[in-house]
């Protein structure tokens, strides 16, 4: 796309592809998924996902909305800490150290926290700010933030989360206090095709009046054989209960 036809900087970064697409070492590399463990298996009926609506659409249609707020931000490329924060988002950049090569599911991960994650958020926590305000006080966080989960007792753990703000406690006795807003779950894109949900995908149910249904969901349990597709919906579902 030529450049005359993004209307600012951060529209040419958003739409910005990496120069290197990472490939697998081998067509079976990273591409199963774990099998349900027994402490998912089970889970008390209110923890368990009962119903899926299937929305293809959901992140297209903001692409409009997010795209007025991204163009909002000035960026002034004489000013150096416009140009640092550039550097922190744009893919041609941020792919730089990341391996041409996915071994394993943690190399995804670096790829889509470096390349993907982080640099959205960056650029929805710059329109929270009102501008370019780098770096920010983290300190004293009033914006989202990625981080790992603490963990629970039999329980899952998260790839990430998304964190709403964060409030540093008074003293070491005081652990910080944090809200989640978004639960994320990693796959390759060896395990995780275009056909793996295929067949969760060709439910989609409307109403008379076009209006989506949900479609029930049956927990797996360990007498049955668990398919691939069930199993990456459970594991994805159970990590939102961590």
């Amino acid at each position: 796309m030529p450049l005359s036809v993004f209307v600012t900087e951060v529209e040419r970064i958003l739409r910005g592809i990496p120069p290197l697409d990472p490939r697998a070492r081998t067509l079976q590399t990273a591409s199963g998924t774990r099998d349900v463990a027994d402490a998912e298996l089970g889970y008390e009926t209110a923890a368990r996902l009962n119903a899926i609506v299937v929305y293809p659409m959901l992140v297209e249609q903001l692409e409009g909305a997010a795209l007025g707020l991204a163009n909002s931000i000035k960026v002034d490329t004489s000013n150096p800490m416009h140009r640092e924060w550039v550097s922190q988002i744009d893919p041609q950049v941020t792919y730089d150290c990341l391996g041409p090569v996915i071994n394993s599911e943690g190399d995804s991960s670096s790829w889509f926290r470096k390349v993907y994650s982080r640099p959205a958020l960056s650029i929805a926590s710059t329109c929270m700010a009102g501008g370019v305000k780098f770096p920010r006080d983290m300190s004293r966080s009033n914006f989202p933030f990625i981080a790992t989960s603490h963990g629970g007792k039999k329980k899952p753990i998260p790839d990430d989360l998304l964190y709403r703000s964060f409030v540093a406690p008074q003293s070491l006795a005081e652990a910080p206090t944090s809200e989640v807003i978004l639960c994320m779950e990693y796959k390759t894109k060896m395990a995780l095709t275009r056909d793996t949900l295929a067949n969760l995908l060709q439910e989609r149910r409307l109403t008379s009046d076009g209006e989506l249904l949900a479609i029930p969901y049956g927990w797996p349990r360990n007498d049955v054989v668990i398919s691939k597709e069930t199993k990456i919906i459970t594991q994805a579902s159970a990590r939102c209960s961590f």
